[in-house]
């Protein structure tokens, strides 16, 4: 449990996340690889939180601007927890930056 301030960041991220997880099920995907897309999402909340605590200010964005502070065309910001020298879990980055590709394609407005 960490701090009442991250119970409200956490659930404006998961609104912000379920339209995205929405379109996953609409795109027909299996469900081992929402599963994956899944545990990828829990990652990058996780991070976005522990971002926000150095950060004060982002409490104030919309759920739009927040997730866009830390996805972009080639990822995610990097998982704390993982380590870079481990080449076991070079897989997992890998996903990891690919769902947050995805999310930032989804929430980015086509020309």
């Amino acid at each position: 449990m960490g701090f009442d301030e991250d119970l409200v960041t956490g659930k404006i991220i998961l609104q912000a996340f379920a339209p995205f997880v929405k379109n996953l099920v609409e795109e027909g995907l299996s469900k081992k690889t929402i599963k994956g897309h899944m545990e990828n999402l829990c990652s990058l909340g996780s991070e976005i939180i522990r971002g926000v605590h150095f950060d004060e200010d982002q409490r104030k964005l919309s759920p739009k601007d927040l997730l866009l502070g830390y996805v972009s065309e080639v990822g995610g910001p990097w998982v704390h927890q993982w380590n870079p020298s481990d080449k076991t879990e070079e897989n997992k980055i890998r996903s990891y930056n690919a769902t947050c590709r995805k999310l930032y394609n989804f929430m980015m407005p086509t020309n």
